[in-house]
């Protein structure tokens, strides 16, 4: 008898755990919300999958979306179409675990924790980046965020990302209101990094959820994977650069996505975020 009770409890125990757990990561088959009408319903789907396997699957994930908008005509929607899907889909993954998870919110309303960190971007991200700026905001604004990028540029020359937060540099996306200049194109880097963040609240990572942070920055490091590798196979620059150095370029060298789209070595001279 006490041999049943015994079992029935520890049942119990893991029974718990296990329902714990699956809240956590259970988001299969749940069609991810994007605020992209070009990304295909239903591609981003996740799996109950954790550490080197979820970052596998988001790799593979995003290999096939570069596969598919390359496989095209190779203009400039075709490029922002793969940052858009990619970026949008690592969002949209995430936020399904962030939203299902019941813990207390940051409230910090700034991105100081990174602001002053070196961020690596994709050709793709950037020319989105620079789409965004170009759309959504005034000449005088854009030709404010160059100049400070080029002036990062010059001071961060030497730098490599583990010198870069001591050196007192801005993100030049940065805003005075303490929010990205373009929230919804931002980079991969920016997507792992901050689990929480949203349109007009700018949180830090989430220091006290490791599990959330592991998770995010594993799908986004694994989505990362798989942009620069599909980028290889379809024969385009999969080459990761530091944001300012990329930025500076992408605004200052006209008709960027569609010359990076021929093949052209657009962003040849940029600093490699190393």
């Amino acid at each position: 008898m006490l041999e049943i009770v015994i079992l029935v409890v520890a049942s119990a125990v893991v029974l718990i755990g296990g329902t714990a757990l699956l809240m956590f990561f259970d988001v299969a088959f749940a069609t991810l919300r994007r605020r992209s009408a070009t990304a295909d319903p239903g591609a981003f789907q996740l799996p109950l999958l954790r550490g080197e396997e979820l970052r596998r699957w988001a790799k593979g994930m995003a290999e096939r979306v570069v596969s598919k908008h390359a496989g095209r005509t190779r203009d400039k929607q075709s490029v922002l179409g793969i940052a858009v899907e990619v970026l949008d889909g690592t969002s949209g993954i995430i936020y399904e675990v962030t939203d299902r998870t019941d813990r207390p919110r940051s409230r910090a309303k700034s991105c100081s924790a990174r602001r002053h960190e070196m961020t690596g971007v994709t050709a793709p991200e950037v020319l989105a980046i620079a789409d965004d700026l170009q759309r959504s905001h005034s000449k005088r604004e854009v030709d404010t965020i160059r100049a400070r990028a080029r002036e990062n540029v010059q001071r961060a020359s030497r730098l490599d990302h583990t010198q870069f937060p001591t050196s007192n540099l801005t993100c030049p996306l940065y805003t005075e209101s303490g929010h990205c200049a373009t929230f919804g194109s931002r980079p991969l880097y920016c997507r792992g990094a901050c689990p929480e963040c949203r349109e007009g609240d700018c949180r830090r990572e989430s220091h006290d959820l490791p599990a959330l942070q592991a998770f995010a920055t594993t799908v986004g490091e694994g989505m990362l994977d798989g942009l620069t590798t599909g980028l290889a196979s379809a024969g385009l620059d999969n080459h990761v650069y530091e944001l300012n150095s990329a930025l500076s370029v992408a605004l200052s060298t006209p008709d960027a996505a569609s010359r990076f789209a021929r093949g052209e070595a657009v962003f040849s001279g940029c600093k490699p975020y190393a």
